[in-house]
């Protein structure tokens, strides 16, 4: 999660927003566990008490961090999280391995494997929500997936020109509306207003609805980066779409 986007919603959190506070426990929900694990130093679900406990530590942490107070948040969530499973532990005469140490003590290695194991967690599972959702808004234009990898252009050039058309498909807010509305690509209304021959629309007008989904909906980020550069072939066609205008 960017810091500036983090920060709004943590400031959005504080001041009543259920959703903001529902994204931020959502978002770090593999990072929570991953803490929890590493205190205890054994195998944990979302069931077991101690998560529970670390859960509203997290609540607190978005509650109480300071922007300004020299510390990441993943960092303050990780130290709060640690105190009350510590306090919990003693008070159950429980010694987990991080009672070996100072509860006031970072521990930067710690963290930082925590935090790559989290980030690596995230990254995985934002991909796998945007490609289901990808896929759930291509079946709509009734295209499938695999119908979308065999019509991916295998040329580098020929990518670069669709990815333009997209582009300039973007730019005409009535084509957008028609597209979104209809679930039909207007490639004749397309034609007339870029110049792009309407039989080079068609030929790739699954690729490009997905280019022009993808446009639409920033959200998908890495999805974005994954379906335009996915395909192979560093060759250029010269059958290409370039300056068929």
């Amino acid at each position: 999660m960017e810091k500036q986007r983090m920060e709004a919603l943590i400031n959005r959190a504080k001041t009543g927003d259920v959703i903001a506070r529902e994204t931020m426990i959502k978002h770090y929900k593999p990072y929570i566990l991953n803490v929890v694990h590493h205190v205890l130093s054994r195998y944990v679900t979302w069931s077991d008490e101690e998560t529970s406990l670390a859960l509203i530590a997290f609540n607190r942490a978005i509650d109480t961090f300071k922007h300004d107070q020299g510390k990441s948040f993943v960092n303050y969530a990780y130290l709060l999280i640690k105190r009350d499973l510590i306090d919990y532990l003693r008070k159950n005469k429980v010694a987990p391995r991080e009672l070996l140490s100072s509860e006031e003590e970072t521990h930067p290695y710690h963290d930082q494997k925590a935090v790559e194991q989290y980030q690596e967690a995230i990254q995985q599972s934002e991909l796998t929500e945007e490609i289901l959702e990808f896929k759930a808004v291509l079946a709509s234009y009734q295209i499938s997936l695999s119908e979308l990898e065999a019509s991916a252009p295998k040329h580098k050039r020929s990518r670069r020109r669709l990815i333009e058309m997209s582009e300039a498909f973007c730019q005409h807010t009535t084509l957008v509306q028609q597209l979104t509305t209809k679930q039909r690509l207007p490639a004749t209304a397309f034609s007339k207003r870029s110049g792009f021959q309407k039989k080079t629309i068609e030929k790739h007008r699954k690729y490009l609805i997905a280019l022009i989904l993808l446009k639409i909906n920033p959200q998908w980020q890495r999805l974005t980066t994954f379906v335009t550069l996915q395909t192979g072939g560093e060759q250029d066609d010269p059958s290409s779409p370039r300056g068929s205008r």
